[in-house]
């Protein structure tokens, strides 16, 4: 009986181990990419002792498994997807369609739903292979329709050079045919990124894509692209959709139509008490639809972000957790409205803040260059104020910004003892020289102008009694109304809208096609990057038709 219970033990601890070996010898070898740093232990359990570790990144081969372990030449690691996921050898490449339509399947099969189309010559990105299908980001295609693509070193010459739109074509997202909603329009030119077989590689905005050779010509001079811009005030959240309610409005107008390349809402302000640090946030006005808008009829976005405080501006610059906070929050606007630069407006901020305004200028234009966000900056003209102009640093400034907007408009304001200008011929023109002379770039120079006229009250003595900033439309009917006249003044190089009412002298130096037409000449003539317009809805119609010829 004994000799029969000892065969049968001595047979079970036998088949045992052949099971185990046959087991073993059907576990297929396979890797594991380590996300976060994880113990190695000497046995398949938590309990026992740690003998090493694998630290995040390192790719490790799994021989075998026990329960929740998985074993390795080293020992045994807790199979947790905190911890490890399975690593895919498989190296993407890129591949161009060569059939003239190529079905992208939901799954890798022939009966499987039909989920979109690519086409002759679109360049994609394999990330995959299961049989005769290769997997790309949106979907599943035949191998038997696709070769790898090669790229061409003779396009490389070409990087740098210029190209102009034949014809108005949406920017791709992708060489797959994506299209973004950004519209490239007829007549436009764009510098040359990069060649990937039938597509170049450009920049709009913010966005990076590309277009097809069909749909351009290579130039072979660099092209004077200048910046037409325009500020939208826009004082509350819920007055955007009032702003694109309308066939005529702005938005809705193809960019070209107008002679205005980029749009800057007033959306962005710091508000909050200075001596309640805790409530100075930035107020958040923006509205994704008006960008979508705009960059389907052809325009940039660049939305405005002002201050006007002296002393809260002093508590955010000097706070640091505070600054950091406003930093974080127009960058993080300015990627979830997906707009292509940001104005910085900072005014009337003293002395006091000069250094610690061009620090916050740096660092806030550091963070949105990484986001290939346009940053510009608004300055006045040079004066002796403390409070209004000595407080820029201009030649440090332009070293931390895309552009500089020279404000050249404020010549006469609302506290002048006098009437005036609001920015005469002879004072826009030395303003500019004077950035000039200052040193600041040309091309990073944009020339600011006004749209508003100011209508001034005066005495008999000319001494003004009040004032009030309108459309030089609204003067012109009002100078109708009580019977004015208008005559030009060749100091100015301006129509003076000039009528009297209840005793009282009205006198108003209209922004009209007279006075745009010098100011875009002076802009050409010390050949300036373009011009920034205070602001849409003020202006006379008529002088669109003078932006667009002065800055083809």
């Amino acid at each position: 009986m004994k000799r029969v219970v000892s065969f049968f033990v001595v047979l079970l601890i036998f088949v045992t181990n052949f099971n185990l070996r046959v087991n073993a010898s059907y576990f297929k070898p396979y890797q594991v990419k380590i996300i976060s740093d994880i113990n190695i232990r000497s046995l398949p359990s938590l309990k026992s002792k740690v003998v090493g570790k694998y630290k995040k990144g390192s790719i490790v081969t799994v021989l075998g498994r026990n329960g929740s372990f998985l074993k390795t030449n080293k020992g045994y690691i807790y199979n947790s997807s905190k911890f490890i996921k399975v690593f895919d050898s498989f190296k993407p490449y890129k591949a161009i369609v060569k059939a003239d339509v190529l079905n992208i399947r939901q799954s890798p099969s022939l009966n499987s739903k039909v989920v979109g189309r690519y086409y002759k010559g679109n360049i994609i990105t394999i990330i995959g292979s299961k049989g005769k299908f290769l997997k790309t980001n949106k979907g599943y295609v035949l191998k038997d329709y696709v070769g790898v693509f090669q790229v061409n070193r003779n396009d490389s010459v070409l990087v740098g050079r210029y190209l102009k739109i034949k014809e108005d074509v949406y920017l791709l997202k992708e060489t797959d045919g994506t299209l973004s909603d950004r519209l490239l329009e007829k007549g436009r030119t764009y510098k040359i990124l990069g060649v990937e077989g039938d597509y170049y590689k450009i920049s709009f905005g913010s966005l990076r894509g590309f277009v097809h050779k069909d749909y351009v010509e290579i130039l072979n001079i660099e092209p004077y692209n200048k910046i037409s811009l325009a500020w939208q005030y826009i004082y509350n959240k819920s007055r955007n959709p009032y702003t694109y309610d309308e066939p005529s409005d702005y938005v809705n107008i193809k960019s070209s139509s107008l002679g205005l390349n980029v749009l800057s809402p007033t959306w962005f302000d710091i508000v909050g008490d200075y001596k309640n640090p805790s409530t100075i946030d930035v107020e958040d006005n923006a509205d994704l639809e008006y960008v979508k808008r705009a960059h389907k009829n052809g325009y940039e976005v660049w939305p405005r972000f002002a201050e006007f405080n002296s002393e809260r501006a002093y508590v955010v610059f000097t706070n640091p957790s505070l600054r950091s906070k406003i930093i974080n929050k127009i960058v993080t606007y300015a990627k979830n409205y997906d707009v292509d630069g940001i104005n910085i407006d900072f005014e009337a901020l003293g002395i006091k803040n000069k250094d610690l305004f061009t620090a916050f200028v740096r660092d806030l234009s550091r963070e949105l260059k990484k986001y290939n966000l346009t940053v510009s900056v608004d300055v006045t003209k040079i004066s002796t104020s403390d409070t209004w102009s000595r407080w820029y640093d201009r030649k440090e400034l332009i070293n931390h910004v895309d552009y500089m907007i020279l404000m050249a408009y404020d010549e006469y304001t609302e506290k002048s003892k006098t009437p005036g200008s609001v920015g005469s011929y002879p004072w826009v023109k030395i303003s500019i020289e004077e950035f000039l002379n200052l040193g600041i770039p040309r091309e990073k120079l944009i020339l600011g102008v006004p749209f508003y006229v100011r209508l001034y009250k005066v005495d008999s003595s000319n001494v003004v009694l009040s004032s009030q900033a309108m459309s030089t439309e609204k003067v012109l009917n009002l100078v109708s109304e009580n019977n004015g006249q208008v005559y030009f003044d060749e100091k100015s190089k301006q129509n003076v809208a000039v009528y009297y009412k209840d005793g009282y002298k009205y006198i108003a130096w209209l922004e009209d096609e007279t006075s745009m037409a010098w100011r875009l000449d002076l802009l050409n003539q010390y050949k300036l990057k373009g011009l920034g317009a205070w602001c849409l809805g003020w202006e006379s119609k008529i002088i669109w038709d003078v932006i667009k010829s002065k800055l083809k």
